[in-house]
């Protein structure tokens, strides 16, 4: 495991003990190892956590059964956002990339230094282990979560428009070029 990571996973597993009735579903990421997901579900558990394992190879699946999705830097949370902002679900995303060494694995690997979705004020991102578990406490309400909903509408672009927005990307890059070549 990268440095930092374990530490991140018992911080999700103690926020999700700390709040009456939650319940903690771990969907692990279809190319993961078994003794990896044995590792996360006891670290799990050792926080004090009764996590549920989900496996699906639809993810839309199991975010149709939660209040937040918890990330340190998965795109499972940019799929929980373009379900909130299609349907009737709203489950809140949480970045958990408070760790040094986690956000810099990310930030290095992706070469952007905040989450776009974070920026645009449609996720969270915790800033501590604190943070993050206010953060859930909150994802409890529902009123919040239709706050939440309603910033996640205006702040993403409708999804229906990406065709006709590559298209137009391509044919401006193509003016460009010819624009280029007849210097």
């Amino acid at each position: 495991w990268m440095p930092g990571y374990r530490e991140t996973v018992m911080d999700i597993g103690r926020s999700a003990a700390a709040l009456d009735g939650a319940k903690l579903i771990y969907r692990p990421h279809p190319r993961e190892r078994r003794q990896s997901i044995e590792q996360t579900m006891s670290l799990l558990a050792g926080a004090g956590a009764s996590p549920i394992l989900y496996e699906t190879s639809k993810i839309e699946a199991a975010l149709a059964l939660v209040d937040a999705v918890v990330s340190c830097f998965s795109t499972c949370g940019y799929d929980a956002l373009y379900l909130a902002r299609s349907s009737e679900l709203s489950p809140v995303v949480v970045f958990a990339d408070y760790n040094p060494e986690i956000k810099r694995y990310w930030t290095e690997h992706a070469q952007i230094n905040a989450f776009p979705a974070v920026d645009a004020g449609a996720a969270f991102e915790a800033s501590s282990s604190a943070a993050l578990r206010d953060l859930l406490a909150a994802c409890g309400d529902k009123e919040f979560r239709s706050l939440v909903r309603t910033r996640v509408q205006h702040a993403l672009p409708d999804p229906a428009a990406a065709p006709d927005a590559c298209v137009d990307a391509l044919l401006n890059l193509i003016a460009e070029r010819s624009q280029v070549r007849a210097l």
